[in-house]
């Protein structure tokens, strides 16, 4: 699952109790979760654990760079 899906099973689309999860700032966590910005890998290490690995990385990274292929060619 990507992070948006994670975020929308887990805390039912609240980016804010994901942050509190994760113990980032919303606003970072929000541009997360509508892939405005990936993590650099640390933080990806700390997201990976904190959601006990129900996150696919791989399918993230797609997700993203699928988004960011589209403003592109737009």
């Amino acid at each position: 699952m990507t992070f948006a899906e994670w975020v929308n099973t887990t805390f039912d689309g609240s980016s804010k109790a994901a942050a509190a999860h994760l113990g980032l700032l919303h606003r970072t966590v929000y541009s997360y979760y509508a892939l405005e910005r990936f993590p650099r890998p640390t933080q990806c290490q700390i997201i990976l654990l904190k959601s006990e690995n129900k996150i696919d990385l791989e399918k993230w990274q797609q997700a993203f760079s699928n988004k960011k292929n589209k403003k592109v060619n737009a």
